[in-house]
Formats: structure tokens, sequence, C-alpha cells
């Protein structure tokens, strides 16, 4: 498993097998998927995950598995994605987080 970055409190990584339950239910969580088109089915999670997985794999970047340093949970992902669908103000990157919600609201304020 390659670590890209290490902060205080999460790493940034590839995914790994151990991921994917939580990755699942991420997908299928009321709050998560509040603002999407749907909620993922377990199929549809795993198709995605693979596909985050190889997109790293091939350039280096993408949506990255983050884990929360103290615990070593899969918490969500972050990153950046390049927009491949047809619409208006393709091509472009899209900046893009989803976090499982027990996780939410542990940022730092300012």
């Amino acid at each position: 498993m390659k670590v890209y970055i290490v902060t205080e409190r999460l790493i940034i990584r590839q995914y790994k097998p151990d991921d994917l339950q939580d990755f699942i239910a991420m997908n299928k969580d009321e709050q998560v998927m509040e603002f999407f088109l749907a909620k993922l089915t377990s199929n549809e999670s795993l198709e995605r995950f693979e596909r985050m997985k190889s997109n790293i794999e091939q350039k280096g970047y993408g949506f990255f598995a983050v884990e929360e340093k103290s615990t070593g949970s899969f918490i969500g992902f972050v990153g950046l994605l390049d927009i491949t669908f047809d619409v208006d103000f393709a091509p472009g990157v899209e900046i893009g987080w989803r976090m499982l919600p027990q996780f939410w609201g542990n940022g730092y304020a300012t």
C-alpha cells in the first residue's frame, strides 16, 4: 500500500482490501449520500473502489483513501479526478471528498 501524504492525524494512501466494507457502507449511508442522485449498491461501490485504485495506479492521483492515523480506520476519500463524462465544462478536474459520518466535525477551527 503506497502512502502519499501523512499529517498529524491522517494518512492519505492507496486503498487496501480491508477498506472495502467501510467504503460500501459509506456509499449506502443516507447522510453521506444526501446530495447525490442515489446511494450506491454494493456492486456499484465495488466497481468504483476498483476503478479508484486503478486510477491512482495509472495516473498517480485520484480519490485517495483517508485513514485515521491513531486508529488505522478507513474514514473516507479525498482527491482530484479527471472529468471524463460528457458535460459542457469538460475537460476539467473535480475536487472530491466523502467521509463516514462518525468522522465528521473533527477538523480544527481557526
